[in-house]
């Protein structure tokens, strides 16, 4: 009989008391503690994929000016974006919000980039591409310069200014890349 670790035992085990899981959890139990893992096997890279990763870098950050600039935008307003996602939580709590409203203004921030994310392709038929592009550019900038000027609990709201870059030049920034460059390149530019 083997004898089951911590470390071993699935987290729904360590939850429930075994005495107390219904009937139905043992028999996954079972499968779970006699199923064998597959010995892994050390993977070598071809040489022809490291050649042609370093074809497909050179081709989009050298050859290709348009690729290049986009891959900076988009890495850029990401970065921008995700800096505001992982301080979220923390300017609520300075700014004074609830913190029973931290959830719900979660989930309201997520529903709001998908819906940014749907209308993305209406703004960009509004302003124009090039005209779009650089709008994020600066919105994001101006809601730091004002989110760092006024302590009101009124700048939650302005968080949503960063979900609706994060939501509307995600899409945007895909589409591009799937028009300038050939199927054959797309997936790992």
């Amino acid at each position: 009989k083997r004898k089951l670790t911590t470390a071993s035992k699935p987290p729904i085990m360590l939850a429930i008391p075994s005495e107390k899981l219904p009937k139905a959890r043992i028999l996954p139990s079972i499968f779970l503690y006699s199923s064998v893992r597959p010995r892994a096997s050390k993977y070598e890279i071809p040489e022809s994929s490291v050649k042609d990763l370093k074809n497909i870098v050179v081709y989009s950050l050298h050859k290709n000016k348009k690729i290049k600039w986009v891959i900076l935008y988009f890495a850029i307003l990401s970065n921008v974006t995700f800096v505001m996602v992982w301080f979220t939580q923390h300017y609520w709590k300075e700014i004074g919000v609830p913190l029973a409203l931290f959830g719900v203004l979660w989930a309201a921030l997520q529903f709001s980039v998908g819906i940014f994310s749907l209308l993305a392709h209406k703004c960009e038929s509004f302003f124009g591409k090039g005209r779009l592009l650089i709008l994020l550019l600066f919105l994001a900038c101006g809601a730091y310069v004002i989110m760092g000027m006024f302590n009101s609990i009124w700048m939650a709201l302005m968080i949503f200014v960063f979900y609706f870059i994060r939501g509307t030049h995600t899409p945007l920034i895909r589409a591009y890349v799937n028009e300038l460059v050939d199927s054959s390149r797309r997936a790992t530019v």
